[in-house]
């Protein structure tokens, strides 16, 4: 499931939480289980009183249960130990919702207990296949088509919110969103949503290129990207449907064989849904580069505020953070990189 709504809540605020039982009439409850009857611990995020709340519970033989609250209907993501989402529900206080996660496919889970979790379930476990395969488009053209032919569908929202891939086309997402029905959505997700893919949606941002935490491929250890490192740094956003063996890793490669480690990092950043997809991609390439997974796609903290318009796109920096070159073509970076290296 996509993970780009998330991170732009954390534009909003961000705040968390231990999820314990939180008692008192004004909260909702879950009721959970895991196939396989797992052993483990489990983060929870969703937005409440203005803020992103996050924390953990913990299944044993695969039951879980947690009650939390929220001033308004807010969608709850339960994630894994590397942070892949497991599930997503609606909840708001006075809910209780029972739900079952298969591991295989997050798209068979079963939700029950309200209307709009059970018509969620429905919908996702009508289309599994097309919602969990690698084919991005197909994807996103379903969850449009499924908006479009009923634009006051909450079940409907709730899907694009969780699983419509926002980096492939922002402006074209932002349309999409737009024609949800003000009834359909949840304020603090969608408002949210919209007041990012905007900024997105802008072809230029010269904002100044920050620090940006990031996941290797080896271990999933988490490090930060910095342009003070080097003189000069290449920034590379690319994903699985970016054409990367013929066309982004061949790029890269000229570069780096044309100018010294010493002078010039590169970081490639590949936009997928989680950990699993990324070193699933990344596995063949054997690069001498930095290759990088982002929560959050182009909604990453430290990312978004470059306002990525497209994919496969180059940023090129100088070590005060000022980008030189901002576009879709390696060669243009690289002539950009070689006007300022002597």
């Amino acid at each position: 499931m996509s993970r780009t709504h998330q991170i732009a809540l954390a534009l909003i605020a961000a705040a968390s939480v231990i999820l314990a039982a939180c008692g008192g009439p004004e909260s909702f409850k879950i009721h959970g289980e895991i196939s396989g009857k797992a052993n483990t611990n489990l983060y929870i995020k969703y937005y409440a009183d203005g803020a992103v709340r996050d924390g953990i519970t913990v299944a044993t033989e695969g039951k879980f249960e947690c009650e939390l609250a929220s001033d308004g209907p807010t969608i709850v993501e339960i994630l894994d130990n590397e942070y892949n989402i497991l599930a997503c529900l609606m909840m708001q206080n006075g809910d209780e919702a029972n739900l079952y996660i298969d591991r295989t496919n997050p798209y068979l889970n079963r939700l029950s207990g309200t209307k709009v979790n059970e018509q969620f379930s429905d919908l996702i476990n009508k289309h599994a296949d097309v919602l969990n395969g690698k084919d991005t488009e197909a994807k996103n053209k379903l969850i449009e088509e499924l908006i479009y032919a009923d634009p006051a569908s909450k079940a409907g929202a709730m899907l694009f919110t969780t699983a419509y891939d926002m980096s492939v086309d922002p402006q074209h997402a932002a349309e999409v969103l737009d024609s949800i029905a003000a009834e359909a959505r949840v304020a603090s997700q969608t408002e949210a949503l919209a007041s990012a893919l905007a900024h997105f949606a802008q072809p230029e941002s010269y904002a100044g290129v920050d620090s940006i935490r990031y996941r290797t491929p080896e271990s999933g250890e988490a490090r930060t990207f910095t342009v003070k490192d080097k003189p000069l740094s290449l920034i590379s956003i690319d994903n699985e449907n970016s054409n990367r063996s013929k066309a982004i890793i061949p790029g890269l490669r000229k570069i780096r064989e044309a100018f010294p480690a010493k002078k010039l990092q590169i970081v490639e950043f590949v936009l997928v849904a989680d950990t699993n997809a990324f070193k699933r991609i990344v596995a063949r390439d054997s690069v001498d580069w930095t290759q990088a997974w982002l929560p959050g796609g182009i909604l990453g903290k430290g990312i978004d505020r470059l306002a990525i318009p497209q994919i496969p796109y180059y940023i090129v920096a100088d070590s005060a953070g000022n980008q030189l070159y901002r576009g879709d073509s390696a060669e243009k970076a690289k002539e950009t990189i070689s006007d300022k290296i002597e």
